[in-house]
């Protein structure tokens, strides 16, 4: 009668030589045994699922998604609009001359300064990119208004060789339909686009802004960078994660 000891060895020599020849990976067998490896997978962060449908290259799409954040979520909103406004507040000139101050106050108040800075800030935070443009009176030599541009109306164009950057105002579809309207409230709404625009809008050609009337407010990453980027991009996959 075998013993137990004998009956142990035999059962583990039989499951050994039945795994090795599935071509299961152990310890145990010759080394011309047959045995099939898994490749180690590579996980790719460009190829990730969750971004997969997500328009990360266009600028429209992904700042309207931003500002659908601003918008409806509580500390979005909160958050932005602290880092916004914290730290300024309403501010006079002073100079020797009352004449000269007297004027720039006046500007100051005309071009509602303050807020144009609070809504700099709010687009630098949000979009990562903000832009104003300058309308200069050349019978005056002053400055009459700065209009604020959506980032994503803007095309930049310069090499990381080079110190210059140029800008263009991209036409959109909405503003060429207000100006090719013959209703009365678009044909006022047109009244109030700048000439030099217009043309450029009709056409859908890019408009070069002059680098002297623009002012780019940008969160770059380095340099080199083109353009700026949004706090938010950090946390878009939570925010997006908290909608599903």
């Amino acid at each position: 009668m075998p013993n137990i000891k004998e009956l142990s060895n035999k059962a583990f020599s039989r499951r050994a030589n039945t795994i090795m020849m599935d071509g299961g990976m152990g310890m145990m067998g010759s080394p011309s045994s047959s045995i099939n490896r898994v490749p180690m997978m590579y996980v790719d962060p460009l190829l990730d699922p969750v971004l997969m449908m997500f328009p990360r290259e266009n600028d429209t799409q992904l700042n309207a998604r931003l500002r659908h954040y601003y918008t409806y979520n509580p500390i979005v909103h909160s958050v932005i609009d602290l880092h916004s406004s914290y730290a300024l507040s309403d501010f006079e000139l002073r100079c020797e001359d009352k004449d000269i101050e007297q004027y720039y106050n006046d500007i100051k108040e005309r071009l509602d300064l303050l807020t144009m800075m609070i809504n700099l800030n709010r687009d630098f935070w949000l979009l990562g990119n903000a832009y104003m443009y300058g309308e200069w009176d050349y019978n005056n030599s002053e400055w009459i208004r700065f209009n604020q541009f959506p980032p994503e109306n803007i095309e930049i164009h310069r090499s990381y060789a080079g110190g210059v950057a140029v800008y263009f105002l991209k036409p959109d579809e909405s503003t060429k339909r207000v100006l090719q309207s013959s209703s009365a409230a678009d044909m006022a709404v047109a009244s109030t686009i700048p000439a030099e625009f217009r043309n450029a809008i009709l056409t859908g050609s890019l408009y070069q802004l002059a680098n002297e009337r623009i002012i780019h407010f940008a969160n770059r990453p380095a340099q080199y960078s083109l353009q700026g980027e949004s706090i938010l991009k950090s946390c878009l996959k939570d925010l997006m994660f908290e909608d599903k």
